[in-house]
């Protein structure tokens, strides 16, 4: 059985240093937003090229497709000097079993409705976005739910898709805080709830188009 797993774990680093300008004698000028977002992108995108190396894609293609949607999927920074933070981070694992054996670690229920999303992942909050895929032989579904806790906010999709003898798990998460601001958080992550949904389908996708020619490799 083979089990490939692309992962990433990304700060977008634009939270605001107030309380830094006191340690240091003099302030340091954060770099314009349209660089960080460049950065963060670049960064996305590099953790994106095994992922494309794996499904047999060209890295950029993929670059070209997935840099909008990254960029879009980036809030605007809260005004006045707010300290504030935005994650993102995606998981996909692929399992494919030899002689068409079903792979049985990590197997799961395809969903038909957002309910079965709610009962799957109680805490996750409610579901903004449901989807059931149909490709070719491979069957599954995405789940993204959202949740407000205070100050925080998380989004987090669930894609799970499944042939005969593979499967794939991919998980997109983003996570906002405007520090002892519930208000601002909100006002924060509401413009890109939308982008980071269509980030999160892109990257799933990503996997489901690789799915079906993945193989077990000899060394397994």
């Amino acid at each position: 059985m083979r089990h490939l797993t692309i992962a990433l774990a990304l700060s977008a680093g634009l939270a605001s240093a107030s309380g830094a300008s006191a340690m240091a004698q003099e302030p340091t000028a954060e770099p314009p937003l349209a660089d960080q977002v460049s950065n963060i992108a670049r960064q996305m995108q590099d953790k994106l090229r095994p992922l494309a190396e794996a499904v047999g894609a060209p890295f950029p293609d993929v670059r070209d497709r997935m840099d909008p949607l990254i960029r879009a999927a980036v809030p605007t920074p809260p005004p006045g000097d707010a300290d504030w933070a935005f994650d993102m981070s995606f998981d996909n694992t692929t399992s494919v079993a030899a002689a068409a054996a079903a792979p049985e670690t990590g197997r799961q229920s395809v969903f038909n409705d957002a309910q079965a999303c709610i009962a799957r992942f109680p805490g996750g909050g409610p579901v903004v976005h449901f989807r059931r895929i149909r490709q070719g032989e491979l069957r599954g579904h995405q789940c993204v739910l959202a949740s407000v806790k205070g100050d925080q906010a998380v989004l987090t999709s669930e894609t799970y898709v499944e042939g005969p003898d593979r499967h794939l798990m991919a998980r997109y998460t983003a996570a906002a805080v405007v520090d002892g601001d519930p208000a601002a958080t909100l006002a924060l992550v509401d413009p890109v709830v939308e982008s980071n949904i269509a980030l999160a389908e892109a990257i799933a996708q990503l996997g489901i188009d690789g799915l079906p020619s993945a193989r077990v490799r000899r060394d397994d």
